[in-house]
């Protein structure tokens, strides 16, 4: 027996239909939350309501698997942990190529003893180079160590996403 095509059409616009009702619309953020984009960088925090403290995390690839993530004082870049960074260079905007490890001590001046730590660990395959040192700079190049080929990170996108953590009192973790 076969179905006849009005009645077949009809079926197929009802479960088009329902379907349609079942999907939920994106919700809004919730008031205290932040969640923002500038050319591939993510920001994303909220507000705590006891304290009002407004937490957040800046990240590079829109938040996905990130190799760059910002911290209180720096931009910490992550490399394989596998990566000895204690011999790492970087170069800001073409500029001359300079020693990571140099920037320990100013690392340790700006209150970061803890990241500074933490980074100067060969297996972390971490390089954090501070906001002061970055400037406004568009393009980082870093070599992580020795036997390996740089990197090329570009922070365009980072600098407006800063700007309004600031506005906003941003702390980051």
């Amino acid at each position: 027996m076969r179905t006849p095509f009005p009645a077949l059409l009809a079926t197929l616009v009802s479960a088009a239909l329902l379907a349609g009702c079942l999907h939920r619309p994106p919700r809004p953020p919730a008031p205290g939350l932040i969640d923002q984009e500038a050319s591939g960088w993510r920001l994303t925090g909220r507000t705590d309501p006891f304290t009002r403290e407004t937490l957040c995390r800046l990240q590079n690839r829109d938040g996905r698997h990130p190799d760059v993530n910002a911290r209180a004082v720096a931009l910490v870049f992550r490399f394989p942990r596998r990566v000895d960074t204690a011999e790492a260079w970087f170069r800001i905007d073409n500029g001359p190529p300079r020693r990571w490890s140099d920037l320990v001590p100013h690392l340790i001046d700006l209150g970061s003893m803890t990241e500074a730590e933490r980074l100067d660990n060969p297996s972390g395959g971490r390089v954090a180079i501070p906001f002061t040192t970055l400037g406004r700079a568009r393009l980082i190049v870093i070599r992580p160590a020795r036997k390996t080929y740089p990197r090329l990170f570009d922070l365009e996108g980072a600098w407006p996403l800063l700007d309004r953590a600031e506005a906003l009192h941003c702390r980051f973790p």
